[in-house]
């Protein structure tokens, strides 16, 4: 008998397509792409963001400025892990979506807890990492990060020993 192991495999690339949004909001953060960065959040989400005093249509940009100062350099490298994933109950994935319309629903939804790192070219035995946790949704047949834009940056410096 002939065993076909490829289904496992799409099995998991599409369990995976959650990390999509957050991969490409970080490709975009480090290539100071707002456009890109922006169409990682859930349109709901982000409409509610740009009608806020939050508002900044050049948020990547401003973002890794904010790093490379936190950094003390003008060119830094961002960098993420997913380092776990936990999917969120019926009642979460209602608080998520709490105002959106019928048609928003999110039908399934992960708290992700992803490890940042930000380093400077110039010197990368320096470090600064932080642990968040950015909620990702399925909306309309695709993942999308379903929290606001405006995320909280305390980058530490990471101690070598």
């Amino acid at each position: 008998t002939a065993t076909c192991f490829c289904a496992c495999k799409d099995e998991e690339e599409i369990e995976l397509q959650y990390e999509v949004p957050v991969e490409t909001m970080f490709e975009a953060l480090d290539s100071k792409d707002s456009d890109s960065f922006l169409r990682c959040f859930a349109t709901p989400v982000l409409s509610l963001y740009e009608e806020s005093d939050d508002y900044d249509e050049n948020i990547a940009e401003t973002i890794y400025k904010k790093l490379g100062e936190t950094c003390d350099a003008e060119v830094v490298v961002v960098n993420h892990k997913i380092t776990d994933k936990r999917e969120l109950s019926k009642e979460e994935i209602e608080a998520l979506g709490d105002g959106l319309e019928p048609r928003h629903k999110i039908k399934k939804a992960f708290e992700l807890k992803v490890r940042v790192m930000v380093f400077s070219p110039a010197d990368r035995e320096v470090t600064y990492s932080q642990e968040m946790i950015i909620n990702v949704g399925k909306l309309s047949g695709h993942w999308y990060v379903c929290q606001s834009p405006v995320m909280e940056w305390n980058l530490i410096k990471d101690v070598k020993g």
